[in-house]
């Protein structure tokens, strides 16, 4: 691998010692030297990949995500609904769902929509007031019951997001705000863990640039509650980390990476790729959930 100048981490060693400036160790007075040298000859060399990967973060958030269609949401404890029945004030309004699955409308109406579809709890709801379900409208107020685990170089560090209906994996990390400029962008996975039923976990390879760049939505994986969104750090962003904190700022610009955090340091620490990602390698990628 070569450096900017043309010459290779150990080709610099060695130039070192033809000068008579052999190293010793680290009690030489020289290893501070070398210490930064080394680290700085290698971010050159990655320099060069740090457009590309920078261009397809910018790329995946150059549209704003499409408006959420979510009437395949399946509701649950503690979602917040908000109701409204014409001709009902006294029924409608924000309702929560309570731990066995029922709302309640006031007057001690109290009717079970734990797993139902909004449509289908307007239909439940117009049904008991004796109305056409047109005349019921059911809305999620707020998210709550089944989460996404994303991991890694994310906007935002690793957290967990409300599930919010069918979403593809580039519509969520839209929806959270991207990716880091440290990020790795061949090294994102879903790891579907398949808790609730027990079946073995998948693994799932996103690969980001074909979405991006191609169109191509093989391994575009529409997202189920409890998915993990793994997302890798590049070479660049662990390089930067050889350098002392108050050189980093120096190879934003030649890295194309930007200030994170408060400590404007570049990087983050990194996450650990989850045991079922090395557990379960290699594993095709798939198009499960990739037809909209």
């Amino acid at each position: 691998m070569k450096t900017g100048k043309g010459w290779s981490t150990g080709e610099v060693e060695s130039r070192i010692e033809d000068r008579g400036l052999r190293i010793e160790g680290r009690g030489s007075i020289l290893y501070p030297l070398t210490s930064i040298l080394i680290p700085f000859c290698a971010l050159l060399t990655v320099a060069g990949c740090a457009g590309n990967s920078g261009h397809l973060e910018k790329k995946l958030m150059a549209e704003k995500p499409q408006l959420l269609r979510n009437q395949d949401y399946l509701v649950g404890f503690p979602d917040v609904l908000t109701i409204q029945v014409r001709g009902h004030a006294e029924m409608s309004g924000a309702a929560v769902i309570a731990p066995d699955g029922r709302i309640h409308l006031g007057q001690g109406s109290r009717l079970r929509v734990e797993g139902k579809s909004l449509s289908e709890v307007a239909a439940i709801v117009a049904g008991h007031a004796g109305l056409p379900t047109e005349a019921v409208t059911v809305k999620v107020k707020e998210y709550r019951s089944q989460p996404i685990f994303l991991i890694g170089q994310v906007v935002g560090w690793q957290r967990s997001v409300p599930y919010q209906g069918p979403e593809t994996v580039l519509e969520v990390l839209q929806r959270v705000g991207g990716i880091t400029p440290g990020a790795a962008v061949d090294d994102i996975y879903i790891v579907r863990a398949h808790v609730p039923d027990g079946p073995r976990p998948e693994v799932f390879h996103v690969d980001l640039k074909a979405i991006l760049q191609k169109k191509d939505e093989k391994t575009n994986i529409r997202l189920l509650p409890y998915d993990q969104v793994y997302v890798g750090e590049s070479s660049r962003a662990k390089l930067l980390k050889c350098l002392p904190p108050c050189l980093r700022p120096m190879f934003f610009p030649i890295l194309g990476i930007r200030p994170i955090g408060p400590e404007g340091n570049g990087i983050r620490p990194k996450a650990q790729k989850p045991a079922h990602v090395n557990m379960y390698l290699p594993h095709k990628p798939s198009n499960l959930g990739a037809e909209k």
